[in-house]
């Protein structure tokens, strides 16, 4: 399976002592949604679409109103089941991989209802890549990761601590 880690052009062979951590988890943690939620967003889309108008602001409202609708259809939708793999050559989250030379750090964040690693990327766009732990044991993860790449205290945004709290 460490085929998969290989980058094009290598001329690594694959160990046959392969060493690493893998596991499944959900993509994301699933979140409870009444219908009041809906209505909430449904009725802020709105006005901030009929307010918008009446400043003449079309292209605006029309952005609003699909941002929303998309909201709506992501949230709708259950999270899938993916694997994640920890080897030597990487981190794999599902469809992505993650190479250790694009990994400045990480962090294990471990709270009484859900464990994320979360790794600092060398890149500008996506700085901070949270991916949910499961089942898997923080302890041996952090131990393992610590042979790779430095542990550094990490948190998620406020922003984003924020949007959970609100239900997204």
């Amino acid at each position: 399976m460490d085929d998969e880690l290989l980058e094009e052009g290598s001329n690594e062979d694959a160990s046959d002592d392969f060493e690493g951590i893998f596991f499944e988890t959900y993509e994301y943690e699933q979140r409870e949604r009444t219908a009041d939620w809906y209505w909430t967003v449904a009725i802020f889309t709105l006005a901030i679409c009929v307010i918008s108008l009446i400043y003449g602001n079309v292209l605006f409202a029309v952005l609003v109103f699909i941002s929303a609708f998309t909201l709506l259809l992501v949230a709708a939708r259950e999270p899938r089941l993916v694997e994640v793999e920890i080897t030597p050559r990487g981190i794999r989250n599902h469809l992505t991989i993650y190479p250790y030379r694009l990994i400045e750090s990480f962090w294990v964040e471990e709270e009484t209802h859900k464990n994320t690693l979360l790794l600092k990327s060398t890149k500008n766009f996506t700085h901070l890549i949270p991916i949910p732990l499961g089942e898997a044991d923080p302890d041996i993860v952090r131990d393992y990761l610590s042979n790779f790449l430095t542990e550094e205290e990490l948190h998620e945004s406020i922003g984003q601590k924020i949007l959970e709290r609100l239900g997204f």
